[in-house]
């Protein structure tokens, strides 16, 4: 091989190896964000809490909510990562709850146990 062949090969991996990083860290904030696994939903008082695990890489949590015949709506967002519960106050005796949550970080949003966990008031 000549000084000149070398030189483009040279050239060539350094390029590479310039631009692969940033296309690996594009790839690894494109990730989808995994649905918190749901631990459990209790009675406490005169309220609800429910707790999950944390999702990896999550900035914050939208707590959602519905009765046996309603959609699910978001009751509460809750900010920060690391915070895994939230106590829902505003519940009425007699009535079936389903509880979900939602990781988000930025605009992305995880996916969620769309079943929920159930819990008579």
């Amino acid at each position: 091989m000549n000084r000149k062949a070398i030189k483009k090969i040279m050239l060539f991996l350094l390029a590479f190896m310039l631009v692969f990083p940033v296309y690996s860290f594009g790839k690894a904030e494109a990730a989808a964000l995994k649905a918190p696994k749901l631990s459990k939903v209790v009675r406490v008082k005169k309220s609800v809490k429910i707790t999950w695990k944390k999702s990896k890489g999550a900035s914050g949590y939208y707590v959602m909510r519905k009765t046996e015949n309603s959609s699910w709506k978001k009751i509460k967002t809750v900010k920060g990562g690391s915070k895994t519960s939230y106590t829902d106050k505003k519940v009425k005796s007699g009535t079936t709850y389903y509880y979900t949550v939602k990781a988000y970080k930025g605009k992305k949003v995880s996916s969620y146990n769309k079943k929920g966990l159930k819990i008579v008031y």
